[in-house]
């Protein structure tokens, strides 16, 4: 293979590669940081670009700080940054998104940096191999061999022995999406603020071994609820639609300020309690207060922001696609004593037009999946009444796709911030407010 010598790495993307020019050629570059200095070897050539692997770091960067093995940059691409210029990096692919996109130039923006830089991820998803060795699965279904993980949390880090131990006794055999044989699709384990666990199998199908194996992690003290979800699908690893409880011994919380939730083994909660209580802050003053008002809140989830937005309005009415997870809301709504919410099964798309004509409502809150919302979400709110728009989104690409058009349809941007939720990824949460007037 081509091996193009002292490339000096321009830039990192918003997946994390390096980025060097050759001869007027953009070449991305795996596992090197900005202003490392590498030879690399060229493993694709496009027409418009080449991608690469470092084959000889020649200098190394002094933005680099690698403390931990290195096939951790594989599964989390700034692990050996320094987080100054990680949160650097970050606010430039904002900023560069937004001008690019959405073609608003803005000098700075505010970044709210994460006082927990490890150990601060309340969930894990894992693989095992033939040796029955737990695993990483990067994009391309490679394979890497973990005891630990440095953005965990401690909680989950220290089941992690136990479970592999358990793991190799067992002998359960890993699924090959390839050939469709095997049996252990993923292992999902979730801590909360109390360092309880939950534990889920996705599995091929079900058998009495795997309820023993599951069974047998019971006697771990903080892990208070087992499932096997089953998903006979071919090549399909996420969660299917039939769950099995092995073993709960009561209900799973966590916290998010002085909220409570109760959190099914399906729903949707921020990986990360300590940032969220700060994003979802800086949406609440966004919102601002408005007692006489009433507050659409899509893509609610398990009702996290709907109730903690909640105290702010008349009422608040949360729509979510996931029927556990509204059931997972209504529950949350009588667990903190939150009355004046309302909780709406179906997708956003297909809802909102419907909620619109028949409440008065001119504040929408919105936290859409990475794609960003809808069409024919944008397409409504742009043909209402609605005043003001706070919008939550992990992915600012399509945010200043979005931006744009709301801009273009009456709207105004009046603020943005971002929060670190995602340290030693290329990711970053934002938070945007615009209005009408």
């Amino acid at each position: 293979m081509e091996v193009i010598k002292n490339l000096k790495v321009l830039d990192n993307t918003t997946e994390g590669l390096g980025v060097c020019k050759f001869e007027n050629v953009i070449i991305f570059v795996k596992n090197a940081l900005i202003s490392d200095i590498v030879d690399v070897e060229i493993i694709k050539k496009n027409k418009n670009f080449y991608t690469g692997i470092v084959k000889n770091y020649i200098k190394k960067s002094e933005f680099r700080n690698d403390i931990f093995p290195c096939k951790f940059n594989e599964i989390y691409p700034f692990i050996s940054l320094k987080y100054e210029k990680e949160l650097e990096i970050k606010k430039n692919i904002i900023l560069n998104n937004l001008r690019k996109i959405a073609k608003i130039n803005l000098d700075d923006i505010e970044i709210v940096k994460n006082e927990n830089e490890f150990n601060y991820r309340n969930k894990i998803e894992l693989k095992i191999n033939e040796n029955f060795k737990l695993c990483y699965c990067t994009e391309n279904g490679e394979k890497i061999e973990i005891e630990n993980c440095p953005v965990t949390d401690i909680n989950i880090n220290e089941f992690l022995p136990f479970l592999q131990e358990k793991l190799k006794e067992f002998k359960i055999k890993p699924y090959d999406f390839r050939t469709n044989r095997g049996i252990l699709k993923n292992i999902s384990i979730r801590a909360n603020f109390n360092g309880e666990l939950i534990l889920t199998l996705v599995v091929k199908e079900l058998s009495d071994k795997l309820i023993n194996f599951v069974k047998t992690l019971e006697q771990r003290e903080n892990l208070i609820q087992g499932y096997i979800n089953i998903n006979s699908k071919n090549k399909s690893l996420i969660m299917g639609e039939k769950t099995y409880t092995v073993f709960k011994k009561f209900e799973f919380y966590d916290k998010i300020a002085n909220y409570k939730f109760n959190i099914s083994t399906k729903s949707f909660f921020q990986i990360n309690k300590y940032q969220t209580e700060k994003l979802y802050k800086i949406a609440k003053e966004f919102l601002d207060e408005n007692k006489e008002k009433s507050l659409l809140d899509l893509y609610s989830g398990i009702g996290t922001t709907t109730i903690y937005f909640a105290e702010n309005f008349k009422n608040a009415i949360g729509v979510e696609a996931v029927k556990d997870s509204i059931k997972d809301a209504k529950e949350n709504a009588k667990l903190n004593n939150i009355k004046n919410v309302d909780f709406i099964y179906g997708k956003s798309e297909e809802k909102i037009e419907q909620i619109l004509k028949q409440n008065n409502i001119d504040i929408i809150s919105v936290d859409p999946p990475r794609k960003g919302l809808d069409k024919k979400v944008l397409q409504t709110i742009i043909k209402s009444n609605i005043e003001k728009i706070v919008y939550i989104s992990c992915n600012s690409s399509t945010l200043s796709r979005d931006i744009k058009l709301f801009l273009e349809n009456g709207f105004k941007l009046k603020n943005i911030k971002a929060v670190d939720m995602f340290t030693k990824t290329p990711h970053v949460e934002s938070v945007v407010l615009m209005s009408r007037k």
